[in-house]
């Protein structure tokens, strides 16, 4: 039987940084490194003085691809969504974030793959 070892830190304990999570994967002398960030939601993040609702928009790919996604094809998601281009960069999310993401860059990542995802099924979206 072939095996293949994973080791995994989730603890935001420096390793592999602030906020994230990571996985090494060995088979073998084959070695395969993952990464990444998310939001946990837990509302530090705000208020937002432009009224952007991070713990949603900063996590909407993970929403959107876990449930039912036209909920979040609404005009009132989407206005909420577009609120992230208007981001001041107070950095007041940033620092507030107890798991040290870099808010502002998460947002504009996921709005990036909102943009992408709501213009292929658009025509789903409520008007």
């Amino acid at each position: 039987m072939k095996t293949v070892t994973i080791y995994t830190d989730g603890a935001c304990s420096g390793n592999p940084g602030p906020g994230g999570w990571g996985a090494i994967l060995q088979y073998g002398e084959h070695r395969k490194e993952l990464s990444g960030d998310f939001c946990r939601s837990c509302g530090y993040c705000l208020p937002c003085p432009q009224e952007i609702p991070i713990p949603n928009a900063a996590r909407i790919q993970f929403l959107m691809t876990r449930s039912p996604y036209k909920p979040y094809l609404t005009k009132e998601w989407r206005e909420g969504m577009d609120r992230i281009d208007s981001c001041i960069h107070c950095d007041h999310c940033k620092n507030h974030c107890p798991f040290g993401l870099d808010t502002p860059a998460l947002l504009v990542s996921q709005k990036a793959w909102y943009d992408k995802f709501y213009e292929k099924h658009r025509d789903e979206s409520e008007k």
